[in-house]
């Protein structure tokens, strides 16, 4: 999946709650929301954490964890 769109700046991301802290790398990003990490983007190899391999345009909850910090590259979560 690729994203059709990309900006220069910042911009808001739809369905995003209140986080305190973001990682991106590869073709995804990750956030530490206060509810739990969620992340979206591309999930072809299921490195969103959701359990599929659905790319998924909107910040989705990760299953089953709880975590304190969070990192993305270009080939892990």
């Amino acid at each position: 999946m690729r994203f059709r769109s990309s900006s220069n700046t910042p911009v808001q991301v739809s369905g995003l709650p209140y986080v305190n802290e973001v990682a991106a790398g590869g073709d995804r990003t990750c956030a530490l929301a206060v509810s739990g990490p969620v992340c979206w983007g591309d999930n072809s190899t299921g490195g969103l954490g959701d359990c599929t391999t659905i790319d998924r345009d909107v910040p989705t909850p990760v299953s089953g964890l709880t975590a304190s910090a969070i990192w993305v590259g270009d080939t892990f979560t």
